[in-house]
């Protein structure tokens, strides 16, 4: 999976799943960790600290003080 799609895919859950995308995301490695799917067990986690960046950005059109 490339890193365009790791941040498009992390974007989509925050859409989708809102504050829940952390839990989402995480829920989705666990699984394929346990599937031995080591490939997308990988993905998952990169997907997973894209939306922890991503949740920690300030929104655009922010006022930074």
């Amino acid at each position: 999976m490339g890193e365009i799609d790791i941040w498009f895919s992390a974007r989509l859950l925050i859409d989708c799943h809102g504050q829940g995308a952390r839990v989402e995301a995480a829920r989705r490695l666990a699984d394929f960790e346990l599937d031995g799917d080591h490939e997308a067990a990988r993905a998952w986690a990169r997907i997973h600290q894209a939306i922890v960046v991503l949740t920690q950005l300030p929104p655009p059109g922010a006022v930074h003080h």
